[in-house]
């Protein structure tokens, strides 16, 4: 009797550990949520335009319902309005919008989650910018 108290013991062990090594980590990954979004949220960064003025730029990404990239833009020194940003495209590490009202297009890489850079291009002129998450 004590045998087969033993083998049901060690039958029941291996039953737990096995459950433990499928069951335990799926539970902490289903608490762990999806990754953080490379884009959604607030973002900050400044341009120095060619007469030396440095132009502050406050962005909103989100996700539409069809999981698509939208943004907004204010530019408070240059005007009271929200500003549509068009064309989101973002591929691997790769970013690029427009910016229709100001004909302008901006191209560059995203760094980290909370950082991405490139160049604003306006009628010819190229404009290095970094902007980062402030939300």
């Amino acid at each position: 009797m004590n045998m087969l108290f033993s083998l049901r013991s060690k039958i029941l062990l291996a039953l737990i550990l096995t459950a433990s090594v499928f069951i335990i980590p799926s539970c902490s990954l289903m608490k762990a949520g999806p990754p953080p979004d490379a884009l959604t949220g607030n973002w900050e960064g400044s341009i120095t335009i060619t007469d030396g003025t440095v132009i502050r730029i406050y962005m909103e990404f989100f996700k539409d319902a069809d999981g698509d990239y939208q943004a907004f833009m204010k530019v408070p020194q240059q005007t009271d309005e929200t500003i549509l940003i068009n064309d989101i495209v973002l591929v691997n590490k790769t970013l690029t919008f427009s910016v229709e009202m100001a004909k302008a297009v901006f191209v560059g890489k995203v760094e980290s989650k909370n950082k991405f850079t490139g160049e604003v291009i306006q009628e010819g002129d190229m404009m290095p910018v970094e902007f980062k998450r402030t939300q």
